[in-house]
């Protein structure tokens, strides 16, 4: 059903039947219960640690000396947690930490391919949405904060987040050792 076939539906039905389809999504879907708790009472710092935990339980997940976090599940939290709408600075707060994360994780566990291009186009991705949330500044200078400083993992996979973005023309000075 797309969003206007609902609208009309919703319209004809009367305060009463509104309240409880709600109320019976509310109780069905734990998806709909976070957004109308969150909803009814937002606090977005609570929402934020709640969804960094997430992301850091993921990045957890080591097998040996192997990171085998998966990225699509790291990119759904970040999703979810954007879906709420607690605020750009928040949302970018989050891909930045994460971004960070996964780059010193990589000085200590191995990364697959797919973890390692993956959190390169998670940099891409957040400069695109920076771009057009109109937080560039401050995206691009969390970015290069991370990027250069030489704690945040090995030289070689900083290097190679920066040529995945200036792929993309996000162009950042190279880090260096």
């Amino acid at each position: 059903m797309s969003k206007s076939a609902l609208k009309k539906e919703l319209k004809e039905l009367t305060s009463e039947q509104l309240t409880e389809v709600i109320l019976q999504a509310y109780d069905i879907n734990k998806a709909v219960r976070a957004y109308f708790d969150y909803y009814a009472t937002p606090e977005p710092e609570k929402l934020y640690s709640k969804y960094w935990k997430v992301i850091s339980k993921e990045m957890g997940r080591t097998r040996y000396r192997d990171c085998v976090a998966r990225i699509s599940r790291i990119k759904k939290a970040i999703a979810e947690y954007e879906s709420f709408g607690p605020g750009m600075e928040l949302v970018l707060q989050l891909k930045l930490d994460t971004i960070e994360a996964l780059l010193v994780k990589a000085r200590w566990y191995n990364f697959s391919k797919p973890l390692t291009s993956g959190t390169a186009k998670l940099a891409v991705d957040i400069m695109k949405g920076a771009e057009k949330h109109h937080i560039y500044s401050e995206a691009f200078n969390g970015l290069t904060k991370i990027i250069q400083n030489r704690d945040n993992g090995f030289l070689s996979f900083r290097k190679y987040v920066v040529y995945e973005l200036s792929e993309a023309g996000f162009y950042m000075e190279q880090p260096e050792e």
